[in-house]
């Protein structure tokens, strides 16, 4: 795997780029083929939505997560504080649920991750905003052989 638009520009610092970076978690999905609230389930004896909640928080200034508009919320990893916040419509898709969470950011950056993405690598995410705080880079997205990723994404 590699980091589209990885070339060789003008860096700005790690820590400048991180500062300026909030997590967003989309969490507004209907587990329907997954039988029950995917989220909730536990993987290595936590709950599957608390692991990007938790990498993110190691990278971002702060931690988003956006949930559906008819859906009680989450419990939430008691070490990391997150805002909540809610998609305004039922079933529109990520998309959706990035733009209602891009519309409570504050920062330059976003790095948008999904719920359900409990591999996430800290060093894979701090790579990314490395990326995004070169010149001339509007976003980052990852490349595996000749595909696109959607999740992450700066």
């Amino acid at each position: 795997m590699r980091i589209a638009n990885a070339s060789s520009r003008e860096e700005t610092s790690l820590s400048q780029t991180t500062g300026g970076a909030t997590g967003i978690v989309l969490a507004g999905g209907g587990s329907t083929r997954f039988g029950s609230d995917k989220l909730a389930a536990l993987v290595e004896g936590i709950p599957l939505l608390h692991h990007p909640i938790l990498r993110l928080a190691e990278v971002c200034r702060e931690v988003v997560v956006v949930l559906a508009p008819d859906t009680d919320e989450p419990s939430m990893p008691l070490a990391v504080p997150v805002r909540l916040v809610r998609d305004a419509s039922q079933g529109e898709g990520p998309l959706a649920g990035v733009l209602a969470g891009l519309s409570d950011v504050g920062t330059d950056w976003a790095l948008v991750a999904g719920g359900d993405m409990p591999a996430l690598q800290t060093s894979v995410l701090l790579e990314m905003l490395a990326v995004a705080g070169r010149a001339g880079v509007d976003a980052v997205v990852l490349q595996d052989a000749d595909r696109f990723r959607p999740l992450p994404l700066v």
